[in-house]
């Protein structure tokens, strides 16, 4: 299966999958260090952003080293 996106729409997803990655790590970091106890739903909102941010990354970086192997 051959992955028909263009460069920029490549480009855009990596830079958004990093922003997302690095958004949910430095929110949970932040939680942690500097607030009060809070509920569990709250803890899940920046793991659920550093996940899809993390997905997203998986996923440009499976395709482009699968087709490095060819």
């Amino acid at each position: 299966m051959e992955d028909t996106r263009t460069p920029v729409r490549k480009a855009i997803s990596i830079v958004v999958g990093l922003l997302m990655l690095a958004g949910g790590v430095f929110g949970f970091i932040y939680m942690f260090l500097f607030s009060l106890p809070v509920k569990g739903w709250f803890w899940m909102a920046p793991v659920f952003v550093a996940t899809i941010g993390g997905l997203i990354l998986w996923d440009d970086m499976r395709s482009f080293f699968s087709r490095q192997q060819r």
